[in-house]
C-alpha cells in the first residue's frame, strides 16, 4: 500500500491516491485545473485541495476539512 492510500480499504469505496492537478488554465485571473475543474482560490479549503491533487474528495480528511470550513453549499439532494 502506498503512503498516499487510505489504510481502511473497503471493496465499495474508492481509495485516495495522489494525482497532480493539470494542465492549469488561467481564466478571469484565477487558475483552474482542466482535468478536475478545481479553481485555486486563496482560502483554506482551496489551498488544501490544491495540495491533495485532483482526487482530493477521496482523501480521508476531506469530509473533516469541508465540515470545518462550513460545509458544501448548493447541493441539497
Amino acid at each position: 500500500m502506498s503512503k498516499h492510500q487510505s489504510s481502511n480499504q473497503s471493496s465499495d469505496k474508492e481509495v485516495y491516491f495522489y494525482q497532480a492537478h493539470g494542465p492549469m488554465i488561467t481564466s478571469g485571473g484565477k487558475n483552474w485545473c482542466f482535468s478536475c475543474g478545481h479553481v485555486m482560490l486563496s482560502n483554506t479549503v482551496s489551498r488544501w485541495a490544491t495540495d491533495k491533487g485532483c482526487l482530493n474528495d477521496l482523501h480521508p480528511s476531506y469530509s473533516r476539512m469541508v465540515k470545518k470550513a462550513g460545509g458544501r453549499r448548493g447541493n441539497n439532494s
